[in-house]
């Protein structure tokens, strides 16, 4: 962790590389990938490009979930919580879309980043040539963030459990001091905070603290609840300890997580694959086109 990156790295960890990383290599598919690994050469910082445009990305359905198939799965979801085999769980299901014109990757996120306000706090995208394939992420979650001060390396995670939608800008107050009044959002974050608090423990081997029990995330027309909980690393750590005790964070699975990917995989059905899963980004400088 604590080396020099003079050519960036990045790593898309899918889902299903959580798996892996919670001893559940018998349900792993075999035939899907669990990551993609991508060294660059070089990296140009460049801004974001706002067209003077009223275009939009338009998308037309495919296939989407069917009320009755999801009333079942949550109806095993809720046995299961009824059982004691799970305290939470994440339950999804795709939406399958396509876009109704052609549009290059850059084209692309240009149209849908256009204004500042609706990118997420860490979005970002990856077009890979090679694939033809363009993977984005508008995603306001952070599941573990490094910083180094004074000679020591700390490791923080912002869990995000609790949203509440908001309609104009001056309801934003509004809509957060409804969201610390909720009960039901603040059970769920406490209890994924607390699993997050033991993953750190693990890693760091010492105990990990909360610095923000609840705090504020603005979105998009969305205001979120987090919590920040940081420990300290020693330099012995390294990025596969932190991703075997962290990976996938405990917001998009649930608590115990081990059991909950379990009973997960055996409702869902389907490979969340990117969806859920982590990107990791190592760099040292990047240059300013």
């Amino acid at each position: 962790i604590a080396g020099n990156y003079p050519e960036p790295i990045v790593i898309h960890l899918f889902y299903e590389f959580g798996h892996i990383c919670n001893e559940l290599e018998d349900i792993v598919d075999e035939t899907k990938p669990l990551a993609i690994y991508i060294h660059y050469k070089n990296a140009v910082q460049k801004p974001i490009i706002n067209f003077d445009t009223d275009a939009k990305v338009e998308f037309e359905p495919l296939s989407l979930p069917v009320f009755k198939e999801f009333k079942l799965k949550f109806d095993r979801v809720y046995n299961n919580l009824l059982a004691g085999e799970c305290y939470q769980l994440n339950l999804t299901m795709p939406f399958y879309f396509r876009m109704g014109m052609d549009h290059s990757p850059r084209e692309l996120l240009n149209l849908m980043w256009k204004h500042s306000l609706k990118i997420g706090a860490y979005s970002h995208a990856t077009y890979i040539d090679s694939l033809g394939k363009l993977f984005i992420s508008n995603s306001p979650e952070c599941l573990f963030q490094l910083t180094k001060k004074n000679n020591q390396y700390k490791i923080r995670s912002m869990p995000i459990k609790g949203t509440f939608q908001v309609g104009d800008e001056d309801q934003r107050e509004q809509a957060w001091q409804s969201l610390l009044e909720s009960e039901n959002d603040e059970a769920e974050l406490f209890m994924i905070s607390d699993l997050m608090r033991n993953d750190l423990t693990k890693i760091a081997m010492s105990p990990s603290k909360i610095i923000h029990k609840k705090y504020p995330l603005n979105g998009p027309g969305l205001v979120h609840q987090l919590s920040l909980i940081e420990a300290n690393l020693s330099r012995t750590q390294s990025l596969g300890d932190i991703l075997l005790s962290l990976f996938p964070g405990g917001s998009i699975t649930g608590a115990p997580k081990k059991n909950v990917m379990k009973i997960l995989k055996s409702i869902e059905n389907y490979n969340r694959g990117f969806y859920c899963g982590s990107p990791v980004l190592f760099y040292r400088n990047i240059k300013t086109a």
